[in-house]
């Protein structure tokens, strides 16, 4: 039956042609007769409630993936810190601190030291992670100041470097 109690008809499908979609759907709905066609919408209940069940495990279905690992922590970084000085010619005299001194940690396996300059003090300060160090100090005039040391707290150094003799010259005669 149609919504306006005709029977229905070539004309009054042509009348419902101008309606939206939707009540198309309603007008069609309301004409279906379900008890007469009941063992099929059982069937199709059942077919997918079976589909349902049958595609937990699809590989159609993504795999929920486990919760990406956590970031390794960063390295705990200490301070090393000290001064880069000459000793004194006389015994009794202080120690005379090297400004403009290169200094370089390299920190375990690194394939990067840490650099730092030191000031007109001789002061320099830097901050590896902890472990296995090794300091190197460079300045011209001076030799070459190489330590290695294991480092588990902040550390103070006093790097005594020695000045580069120079070299006996020869006389012709």
């Amino acid at each position: 039956m149609q919504r306006d109690g005709t029977g229905g008809g070539a004309a009054d499908k042509s009348r419902d042609s101008w309606l939206p979609l939707t009540d198309r759907w309603t007008l069609a709905l309301e004409e279906y007769d379900m008890h007469a066609h009941r063992p099929a919408t059982v069937v199709t209940c059942v077919v997918a409630a079976w589909l349902a069940a049958a595609c937990q495990s699809s590989p159609l279905r993504p795999t929920p993936q486990p919760p990406p690992s956590a970031v390794p922590p960063l390295p705990e970084l200490i301070v090393v810190s000290g001064v880069v000085f000459e000793a004194p010619a006389d015994p009794d005299g202080a120690p005379v601190p090297i400004s403009g001194a290169d200094v370089s940690v390299m920190a375990g396996s690194s394939a990067t030291p840490l650099l730092a300059v030191t000031d007109s003090s001789g002061w320099f300060e830097l901050a590896p992670s902890k472990g296995t160090v090794t300091i190197t100090v460079t300045k011209d005039g001076y030799e070459t100041l190489v330590t290695s040391m294991e480092l588990a707290d902040n550390t103070s150094l006093n790097l005594e470097m020695k000045r580069v003799t120079p070299a006996a010259t020869m006389i012709r005669r």
